[in-house]
């Protein structure tokens, strides 16, 4: 996979006053009276957007299926006081394998809900928006690598917006670690050394993990998107990974998942 197919290769057309122009990726989308809908998108120049497609749900809407769910469009966008409206949508990647497959789906509602809880409104963040589209393109070529995928992009929207994992250094000291600290607190936000994992194991909340897991949790700090299908994490470390990163997500955000926690009963059958 090249790098240009996790990137998009796009120029923002942004124009100074009530109307702009970008890509926008839709998170998520709710009915709005008897033939609208509101729209939650992701713009890569111009941040998270809240806007209405009017008439999108007529029989004969000249927005068609250009705004469905995880779509990446071109889209002419007019500044509301309110809500911003859709003037023009053009699809640039319209996803639509993902739309056809339900696990896929439920994969592609984990990353949109953490995004939509990690990012703020108006608040311009491309960085964001790549990491994004890299990983519904890693979905919809890669499906079999979803619990790799999953925890790569939790761990790297945390990076991002602060609050990274620390992987070679102490959480709470911010000493290197050794090869034999496989202790992580979700509260500290990473591995702790000897001496800090003694301390902290009075509070608990503390989660060991395998020399596989914590490797993995290295390898993963240096990943590049288009070298996430390529690993060579064991299933056992992935699955570790996948639990570590969902209870740091359900600590960063203060709340469940209910994307998690679907996406989890459909791989498990409610079990």
């Amino acid at each position: 996979m090249k790098v240009s197919s996790v990137k998009p290769e796009f120029k923002s057309l942004s124009r100074e006053g009530k109307t702009f122009n970008d890509l926008g990726i839709v998170l998520r989308a709710h009915k709005l009276g008897e033939a609208d809908r509101i729209l939650r998108v992701l713009c890569r120049d111009h941040g998270k957007r809240s806007a209405v497609a009017k008439g999108i749900r007529k029989t004969h809407s000249r927005f068609g299926a250009r705004l469905e769910l995880f779509s990446c469009v071109r889209m002419m966008i007019y500044r509301g006081k309110s809500l911003d409206i859709v003037k023009q949508a053009e699809i640039y990647d319209s996803f639509k394998e993902i739309r056809e497959n339900i696990e896929i789906f439920a994969a592609a509602q984990v990353i949109a809900e953490f995004t939509d809880l990690m990012t703020h409104e108006n608040e311009p963040c491309p960085e964001v928006f790549d990491l994004v589209y890299g990983c519904l393109s890693l979905l919809r070529e890669h499906p079999e690598k979803v619990d790799l995928i999953l925890p790569f992009f939790d761990f790297r929207l945390l990076s991002i917006s602060g609050v990274g994992i620390s992987v070679a250094s102490c959480a709470t000291c911010g000493i290197p670690l050794s090869s034999s600290s496989n202790v992580l607190s979700p509260k500290d936000g990473g591995f702790l050394c000897t001496n800090c994992e003694k301390k902290k194991k009075v509070n608990g909340g503390l989660i060991r993990l395998s020399n596989g897991a914590r490797e993995g949790f290295k390898y993963i700090s240096n990943l590049e998107l288009d070298r996430v299908y390529t690993e060579g994490i064991p299933e056992k470390a992935i699955n570790e990974i996948r639990f570590v990163m969902d209870r740091m997500v359900e600590y960063v955000t203060e709340r469940e998942s209910r994307a998690r926690k679907v996406f989890k009963n459909l791989r498990t059958g409610g079990r």
